[in-house]
């Protein structure tokens, strides 16, 4: 035999003899890769049976048919269990052979996992019915989702279909103290845990903003968590606010308090123009300027210098101005996403028009007229306010708002139609606070508005 004959025949033996040992070698070497692929896809795939037996006992999946495919499945998941707890029993003992052996089975079950997975995400994915569903995820929603579980509902009833994937949550706190970064006073949202099997949909995320980065809209629990983020990072720096109301007033407070430079920008003649009266707004900018944070009104942001990385590094102003700025957060304001009901429901001032038994135009069940009296709040340095009713008519200003008293007091009543229809109050007492909000839900009439000056705090406490 040629020797070139030879030594292939050699080789080509060698290689049908070694390939089997080279195939449990490349086993041997992936398995532990492998090994935490098939743990991964095992927690995962747990989440997905315990959501799909939680819909079997809620009696949510659509039809006889789905549901027996899914008890199938469910019992296949048993099985799977208990063969991948096996394979880790052997490959936790360490030995080459039995690692060797093991290769090809934990790879053929990392395949096996994957398609349960796919199969059980399917499943949940299925046509749910709901008797109620609550359009938006917001602290309406937290409210109406409890008083819900008060009135006897029962699991997987109910759906919350929000933008956010988080339980409802009281909104008014991102701007106060969850921004603060001192661990004593910091604060965590309060949210709704009612028993609901309440199920949170994430859809409809679109987020918007200049490109440069470092510019927060605060308006959701993610937005308020990057730029806790940011202020960790920064450790000091410059801050710019955009906006003169109550998110711009507070967040402005929040990043002094952590050892920032703030300026706040706005185009109206004083802050928070919507409720506050020029006497009241003279206050919390002379308070604020106090604190030292710049106060620039009358002009509005046009743009953004960014440095080389993209983070933004100033602010340009209408007037020509440009302000240092290594954080931005625009306070601007939100409006209501009323265009799902666009042509269906009677439309008033960019909301859903109700009556007082929140009926809409849309025919419904009769419900117990509510009450309703607005009420608004905030909390920022020291300070304290709340605001009950409307701000229509004329104002009656009373008590001390010099901004360098260590305590300050004041407030406002509106009169309209010789009754008060909304009242103000910095500084008060809980029970200070329920008389402003009683005398402007009874609506009282007022005869003097010289007296009711002198009275101020008074007047709200005989009633």
């Amino acid at each position: 035999m040629p020797m070139a004959s030879l030594s292939n025949l050699v080789i080509g033996t060698a290689k049908f003899i070694f390939a089997p040992i080279e195939r449990c070698l490349n086993f041997n070497r992936s398995l532990d890769e492998n090994m935490k692929i098939m743990k991964k896809l095992l927690k995962e795939l747990n989440t997905v049976k315990e959501d799909n037996e939680l819909r079997i006992s809620a009696e949510i999946h659509g039809g006889t048919m789905q549901t027996e495919e899914v008890k199938i499945w469910l019992d296949d998941i048993k099985r799977i269990k208990t063969e991948t707890e096996i394979i880790e029993q052997k490959a936790g003992e360490k030995k080459f052979l039995s690692r060797v052996f093991l290769g090809k089975p934990v790879e053929e079950k990392v395949v096996e996992l994957e398609a349960f997975l796919r199969k059980g995400k399917a499943f949940l994915g299925m046509i749910k019915s709901f008797k109620y569903i609550i359009i938006g995820g917001g602290v309406t929603a937290g409210y109406a989702a409890r008083e819900f579980d008060r009135q006897g509902l029962k699991p997987g009833q109910l759906a919350i279909i929000s933008k956010e994937a988080v339980a409802p949550y009281e909104r008014p706190a991102l701007s106060k103290a969850y921004l603060n970064l001192n661990p004593k006073e910091a604060a965590r949202l309060p949210g709704f845990y009612a028993v609901l099997e309440v199920e949170v949909t994430d859809y409809f995320l679109i987020e918007q903003g200049a490109d440069a980065k470092n510019i927060f809209y605060l308006r959701e629990l993610e937005d308020a968590d990057k730029l806790v983020e940011t202020i960790k990072k920064k450790n000091n720096g410059n801050v710019v606010i955009v906006g003169g109301g109550f998110i711009g007033l507070e967040v402005a407070a929040a990043m002094r308090i952590n050892d920032f430079s703030v300026t706040m920008v706005y185009p109206e003649p004083w802050c928070t123009p919507r409720l506050f009266t020029p006497s009241i707004a003279a206050f919390y900018e002379s308070y604020y300027e106090n604190k030292g944070i710049k106060i620039i009104k009358g002009t509005v942001a046009v743009g953004f210098n960014a440095n080389a990385n993209g983070e933004v590094k100033g602010v340009k102003l209408k007037n020509g101005r440009v302000v240092e700025a290594d954080i931005v957060v625009v306070g601007v304001g939100a409006r209501p996403l009323t265009t799902l009901f666009k042509g269906q429901l009677e439309e008033e001032k960019g909301g859903i028009k109700t009556d007082g038994f929140f009926k809409t135009s849309m025919p419904g069940q009769e419900l117990e007229e509510y009450d309703y009296l607005p009420y608004f709040y905030s909390r920022s340095f020291e300070l304290s306010w709340q605001f009950y009713g409307g701000n229509v008519g004329e104002t009656v200003f009373f008590g001390d708002n010099n901004p360098l008293s260590p305590k300050p007091k004041f407030g406002s009543y509106w009169i309209k139609d010789g009754k008060v229809v909304g009242a103000f109050l910095e500084g008060g007492t809980p029970e200070e606070n329920k008389a402003l909000a009683k005398v402007s839900r009874l609506k009282c009439p007022v005869e003097n508005l010289d007296q009711l000056k002198k009275e101020g705090l008074l007047f709200a406490i005989k009633f």
